[in-house]
């Protein structure tokens, strides 16, 4: 499920990362994976029961975001989808008292 880019970093061939790198730029691809795993501590939320442990999953997917949304440019194109899903995160963990 989650896109290609991170497929390609988290368990890419070499070609594949060199290439993700070429389309992202260096500084951009070498953050993206803690994108990667903000996505994907967002979906384990949605399969979750445990409210703590839910609560835990939303924490990390915030911190996860606020690392690439630290270090990428504003132009870059996932800095508008990570500040979304930040938001997203930020507003379900609103659910729990922070």
């Amino acid at each position: 499920m989650l896109p290609a880019y991170c497929r390609a970093k988290l368990r890419g061939s070499p070609e594949e990362k060199s290439a993700w790198n070429r389309r992202m730029g260096r500084e951009q691809f070498v953050h993206v994976h803690h994108h990667c795993f903000g996505l994907n501590l967002m979906t384990r939320v949605s399969m979750e029961s445990d409210p703590g442990a839910r609560k835990f999953l939303l924490q990390r997917a915030v911190a996860n975001f606020n690392y690439v949304l630290s270090r990428w440019p504003e132009n870059f194109p996932l800095t508008a989808e990570a500040r979304q899903h930040k938001m997203q995160a930020e507003g379900q963990l609103a659910q729990y008292g922070r």
